[in-house]
C-alpha cells in the first residue's frame, strides 16, 4: 500500500493514487480521514491479455503465460513468426534480432487486438 501525498498504488486490479497537496493529506492523517483518493479498477480481461506485451517489451513470452493468450493472438504471432521477427525457442517465443527493432509496432498490433477483444470490435 502506498502511504502519503500523492502516494498510488495497486491492489489487484484497483489503481489509487492520494491527494498530492501534502496540507490536506496531513490534515486528514490527523483526523484519520486521509481525504478521497481517485481509485481506478482496471478490468480483469485487460489484466491478462497485457501480459502478451512482455514479448514486445521484454523480449520474449512464455509458453505457459502465452497459451491462455493464445486464441487471441495466434494469427499476429503466425504472421510475425513467418516475416522473421519471432521465433520459438525452447519453452518460449522470442523478438528475432530483426523483430527487436520492431518491437513498438508490435506493441501496436497487440494492443489493437486487446481493444477489439475488450469492446467486441
Amino acid at each position: 500500500m502506498a502511504f502519503g501525498a500523492g502516494a498510488a498504488g495497486r491492489i489487484d486490479n484497483l489503481t489509487y493514487i492520494h491527494t498530492a497537496d501534502t496540507v490536506s493529506f496531513e490534515s486528514g492523517v490527523n483526523t484519520s480521514t486521509w481525504g478521497d483518493p481517485v481509485l481506478l479498477e482496471i478490468d480483469r480481461m485487460f489484466l491478462e491479455l497485457r501480459k502478451i506485451y512482455s514479448l514486445s517489451e521484454g523480449m520474449e513470452i512464455k509458453m505457459d503465460d502465452y497459451k491462455p493468450l493464445a486464441g487471441h493472438f495466434d494469427d499476429i504471432t503466425e504472421d510475425l513468426t513467418n516475416k522473421g521477427l519471432l521465433q520459438p525457442k525452447g519453452d518460449s517465443i522470442r523478438l528475432t534480432e530483426i523483430g527487436r527493432f520492431w518491437a513498438g509496432n508490435m506493441s501496436a498490433l497487440f494492443s489493437d487486438r486487446i481493444n477489439k477483444v475488450i469492446t467486441g470490435g
